[in-house]
This record gives structure tokens, C-alpha cells and sequence, in this order.
């Protein structure tokens, strides 16, 4: 992870607007991370909010096994740190650098949590996550139950790679179904590799 100071106005913050009023004039603190690099782990206690503003992160859970199952493939507007803001208590989950990334940190303290325009969003992201998890982490579903499910969810058109990190199904599968709702005509294919629910 390497500290980059950069110029306010050149971080995308249009995700962010809360961050706008509240971070400093000028140069900003931005983290980077390179692509797969570890930024959070379980059980690992943080000390301050992460705003993704750049990039992807994949969220995942380890089962006692070991076995890796994903939560989220998540892109900018994914916040980590919530769950050891809002409850004390370290994240079970872990979170790697999809691609190089980039977060703007803001340190926990008491002012945030008097902060009601910036809780309010830490909620809907908290809900976001379990809605996520408890949709699509349902590994005893066919594929295509999952794969409807999500698109119906998302309401907007979503890629292979998105439905691949998010369905827990191989590329292959991945595209059988797809086929098999497209011929049904409740799919339809915009391009290669973008569809969308009718």
C-alpha cells in the first residue's frame, strides 16, 4: 500500500459527494493499493473508514474449511470499515484489490458519529452488504436461480465478470444460462458480454 498525496479535484469524489464538504481544501491523502493485494482481513480491527474511489475490491468470507466463498465484487462507492465503526467490533470479512485502488481514508472519531448525513449512508451500505450476502451467497441454488435473482436485483445490465464474482459459477455455466434465458426472452443481450432483465 503506498500514501499518495494528491490534488483534491483530481480524486473522483462524484460517488462521494458527503466527502466533498468534508475533507480539506487542496491535497488529499489517497491510499493505493496494487491489484490483489490484501486490503482488510478478518478479525483485523480498523481504525477509520475507507471511501473506494477508485477501482474494484472483491469481498469475501472464509468458511472453517477454508474455503473461500464471495460476498461482492464491489466497484467505487464500496466503504469498508462500517462494521467496526457502527458496532465496534471487527469485520468478518475479508477484503483484496481487485485492481490497483484507490480510498480515501477518514479516521474514526466522535465527531463522526454525530455526523447524521454520513451514518444514514453507512446504514444503506451496511444493508447493501447483507442483502448481497443473503441473496446471493445461497450456494444451494441451481446457477440460474442465482443468476436471475441477481439481475433481477441489480435492475441494470451487468457483465460475465460481474455475474462470475458475484454467482459463485464457472464462466462456461455462466454463459449456458445466460444462453437459455436469452432464448426464453426474459434476457437480452445489449453486446458482447452485457446483458440485461427485460
Amino acid at each position: 500500500m503506498k500514501r499518495r498525496q494528491i490534488k483534491k479535484d483530481r480524486v473522483p469524489l462524484a460517488r462521494f459527494p458527503i466527502l466533498q464538504q468534508r475533507l480539506p481544501k487542496g491535497r488529499i491523502e489517497i491510499l493505493e493499493y496494487e491489484k490483489e493485494e490484501r486490503i482488510t482481513a478478518m478479525d483485523e480491527k480498523m481504525t477509520g473508514l475507507l471511501f473506494i474511489v477508485r477501482g474494484t475490491i472483491h469481498i469475501y468470507g472464509v468458511e472453517p474449511d477454508g474455503t473461500q466463498y464471495s460476498i461482492v465484487a464491489a466497484q467505487e462507492e464500496t466503504i469498508l470499515g462500517v462494521v467496526e465503526f457502527l458496532l465496534d467490533r471487527p469485520s468478518p470479512y475479508f477484503a483484496q484489490a481487485a485492481t490497483v485502488v484507490w480510498a480515501v481514508f477518514v479516521p474514526f472519531s466522535s465527531a463522526l458519529k454525530q455526523d447524521c448525513e454520513l451514518l444514514w449512508l453507512l446504514g444503506q451500505h451496511l444493508a447493501t452488504i447483507q442483502l448481497r450476502q443473503s441473496f446471493f451467497d445461497l450456494r444451494r441454488d441451481d446457477l440460474e436461480t442465482r443468476i436471475v435473482r441477481y439481475m433481477r436485483w441489480k435492475k441494470e445490465p451487468v457483465t460475465i465478470l460481474e455475474l462470475l464474482a458475484n454467482v459463485h459459477g464457472s464462466r462456461r455455466h455462466v454463459q449456458r444460462v445466460l444462453a437459455r434465458l436469452k432464448e426464453q426472452g426474459v434476457v437480452t443481450r445489449l453486446k458482447k458480454g452485457l446483458y440485461t432483465w427485460r
